[in-house]
């Protein structure tokens, strides 16, 4: 299999593989979407894919009109690695950043929105493999920024690509 890993040429398209693999959860398109304090009870199926490039982000960019609407979720890689024994295997990290609105913090339950999102974000990729990727594991979270309108929580996991 040509994996292309060597000069990072399918990097990008990975990342979209990456944010395609957590839109197919529909508990976590509905914590993004329905803003309400109970956001799993909706019924009605959200196409994930329309999401992309809106709730779910490979670009970086966040305007302060957006702090205030809804969850966003904005995936990055941080770092890479090309392995010693083999150059066309890479280590790579990625960040998993969730920006929610502290007006949709609270939902129905004990439970609260961004650690939710975080859950569903987390059983959609630890210990998965995708196509032309090897397995993707959960590091870790921390919390990232605090504003007057919203908090931010990273997580970070680390796929051992084309091993």
């Amino acid at each position: 299999m040509d994996s292309k890993v060597k000069y990072g040429q399918e990097h990008g398209k990975n990342l979209v593989k990456i944010a395609k693999k957590i839109l197919n959860n529909q508990d976590l398109c509905k914590l993004l979407v329905n803003t309400n304090l109970d956001p799993l009870n909706n019924k009605d199926e959200i196409n994930g894919m329309r999401l992309l490039n809106k709730n779910v982000r490979v670009v970086p960019l966040l305007n302060r009109d957006e702090q205030l609407s809804d969850s966003k979720i904005v995936l990055l890689y941080t770092d890479g690695e090309v392995s010693e024994s083999n150059s066309d295997n890479e280590v790579m990290t990625f960040i998993v950043s969730i920006y929610c609105p502290f007006q949709q913090w609270l939902i129905t339950g004990e439970d609260l929105r961004p650690y939710k999102i975080m859950s569903e974000v987390r059983k959609s990729l630890q210990d998965k493999r995708l196509n032309g990727l090897g397995e993707i594991k959960y590091i870790g979270f921390n919390f990232s920024t605090l504003t007057e309108e919203m908090g931010n929580f990273v997580m970070e996991f680390r796929i051992y690509a084309f091993s």
